[in-house]
């Protein structure tokens, strides 16, 4: 290498040139930015890390970021150097102590150069510490003695290289929302139950970078640059359930949807259709869970070992889930029908033939419909009218039957779990219901307000809607 130069420093990791220029007039260490339309502009710590490997024994980096900001190309003091008094020249070095230099003292106008041998600039090599990286060329040259305009680059010393730590991305969302999204008038939207993620057996759901050994470096002075340790992240630390290691990447082994527990990659079994259920599509049956993003159309049906959502209307169409069935709404006809092993969840069921083990919510109304369940429940601003309804231990609603007098029938059996088996009606029970608890009917004939029904010694008994149960101790409740 030869004299120091700005040009030297200013070269970009990409290639690119950081045009500026850092030059040393007198004492003092002047940036000069490029005014060329094509160069790129320096920012302030490509300059600061030039000057830090320079000739400099100060540095005022207030000057630097102020040049940048207003793109100055006129000189900018931004330096100084000091050669000891009394002195011609010296060995400067830089602040990083990754360079050596031979600089000569502020001279007078007219004053010549001083003019150093090769054995001078050894012994003051030697004197100001500088042990290693020496660059032998560039002393050798001082052999039949030289003059020092200029700076002269004398030592360099080895850069540290930092070790790149191994990592791993996670190429899907691993912290989506999945539960319902609840509004401000109560409601709640369980559309937002669906997990949008997707993916195909082959597909791949993580990646790691493997780790680079880094490289301690050494200063001119010899002392060592030690670069943090090397720490591995074995790509085998995520694998999880249907995915497996392929070389640097976790991949899935089914089709499923991914996500993360714990540290693990897990790919669940999931079918999803982007679309309506119809002819393009057809019948599915499935291992896992199943997600619908449009309607169910008339006379398909859909098979799943889990859980089956549904974002539009499942129309006279039949669902067989395993695990929870999740619809905007429900209608039915003779040829359809819903199976849950668990919950279902809509907005309305209008003449569906329902069964579910667990329990079945509806948000408006259940209009003549078949409905077998652990537990039925509608908002109190709901209704259910006609058809048969029949719940292990609980049916809560708005009102029951209609002003038209439509039969609608209501059971409910002995009850699960330690619970009393009851029928609440929080605003009203209409005329032509049929209430029966623990297989004891009661037949309203007349329009009653809000009420719950419970069975008390072998009969149905009315109390009020918020009721805890018949008190054998109290008064004689209502009763037939």
């Amino acid at each position: 290498m030869g004299d120091f130069s700005a040009v030297e420093h200013g070269t970009r990791a990409g290639g690119g040139r950081a045009c500026f220029e850092l030059t040393l007039s007198g004492a003092v260490m002047e940036l000069t930015l490029a005014a060329a339309e094509e160069a790129e502009l320096p920012s302030a710590a490509e300059i600061l890390a030039a000057l830090n490997d320079g000739p400099v024994d100060t540095i005022v980096s207030a000057a630097v970021f102020t040049a940048v900001r207003e793109s100055a190309t006129t000189p900018v003091p931004v330096g100084a150097v000091h050669v000891g008094d009394g002195e011609d020249w010296a060995v400067k070095i830089s602040p990083s102590r990754m360079a050596a230099y031979a600089v000569a003292a502020t001279r007078a106008d007219g004053d010549e150069s001083p003019v150093v041998s090769e054995v001078e600039v050894r012994q003051a090599l030697a004197t100001a510490g500088v042990t290693h990286g020496v660059l032998q060329e560039a002393v050798a040259a001082f052999g039949g003695g030289r003059p020092i305009a200029a700076p002269v680059l004398l030592a360099r010393g080895d850069v540290a290289v930092n070790c790149r730590q191994a990592e791993v991305e996670f190429l899907f969302e691993t912290n989506p929302s999945i539960v319902p999204a609840e509004h401000e008038d109560g409601s709640v939207d369980y559309r937002s139950l669906v997990v949008q993620r997707w993916v195909e057996a082959g597909t791949p759901v993580a990646r790691r970078s493997p780790p680079v050994e880094g490289k301690n470096g050494r200063d001119v002075t010899g002392r060592e640059i030690v670069v943090a340790r090397l720490r591995d992240h074995p790509l085998s630390k995520h694998q999880g359930k249907g995915t497996t290691v392929e070389g640097e990447t976790l991949v899935a082994t089914q089709a499923g949807r991914p996500v993360l527990a714990g540290e693990r990659v897990e790919v669940l079994p999931f079918y999803d259709v982007k679309r309506d259920l119809d002819f393009s599509v057809g019948n599915i049956d499935f291992t896992g869970d199943v997600t619908i993003h449009g309607d169910v159309h008339p006379g398909f049906r859909v098979r799943a070992t889990g859980t089956v959502t549904v974002q539009g209307i499942v129309d006279r169409a039949t669902i067989i889930a395993g695990g929870d069935v999740l619809a905007r709404a429900i209608t039915g006809d003779e040829h359809s029908s819903i199976e849950a092993g668990h919950d279902v969840v809509a907005q309305y069921l209008h003449n569906v033939r329902l069964s579910a083990k667990g329990s079945v919510e509806v948000q408006r109304e259940i209009l003549h419909s078949q409905v077998e369940a652990g537990r039925i429940e509608v908002p109190s601003g709901g209704r259910i009218v006609g058809g048969h309804l029949s719940a292990t231990t609980e049916i809560t609603t708005g009102v029951i039957g209609s002003v038209q007098a439509i039969p609608t029938y209501v059971e409910v059996g002995t009850g699960a779990g330690g619970k009393r088996p009851v029928v609440r009606a929080a605003k009203r029970v209409y005329f032509g219901s049929v209430i029966t608890v623990a297989h004891g009917p009661f037949a309203i004939d007349e329009d009653l307000g809000g009420s719950s029904f419970w069975a008390h010694e072998g009969e149905v008994v009315r109390l009020d809607p918020a009721s805890t149960g018949p008190n054998a101790d109290l008064g004689a409740p209502r009763s037939r």
